[in-house]
């Protein structure tokens, strides 16, 4: 069973993680870190309603943060999903699985990530 407020951070950066779950929490929403590809294979099994990428998941990931998007649209049709980076993206989000809700961009601060994925969890409540 998915709990409405359920969420995965998958995020290489431990200064982010730690304010973005902070912030999160503050919000109400359960929030798991994961901090790898590799370490995701013990995760794969929770029903995350939402889960928060990272475009760029560092030097020795084997996927970046829109293959797994790909993969986890394929896993799990009603997960939402939000990618986000520290830089903008050339890609066309018109062309990205439908379960990318939103991109937001590192600079906007993380109170701006974790806004976004509050809109989104109400709204797919």
């Amino acid at each position: 069973m998915t709990n409405s407020q359920s969420i995965l951070l998958i995020e290489d950066d431990p200064v982010f993680s730690k304010i973005f779950v902070r912030d999160a929490r503050n919000k109400g929403l359960d929030c798991t870190t994961c901090r790898s590809v590799e370490a995701l294979a013990e995760l794969i099994s929770f029903d995350f309603k939402t889960i928060v990428i990272d475009y760029n998941l560092g030097e020795g990931s084997t996927r970046n943060g829109l293959e797994l998007a790909e993969l986890f649209s394929r896993l799990n049709k009603r997960t939402s999903i939000v990618l986000v980076s520290s830089s903008e993206r050339e890609e066309i989000p018109g062309t990205w699985p439908f379960q990318i809700k939103n991109f937001v961009c590192k600079k906007a601060g993380v109170e701006s990530v974790v806004d976004s994925v509050v809109q989104i969890t109400s709204q797919t409540a």
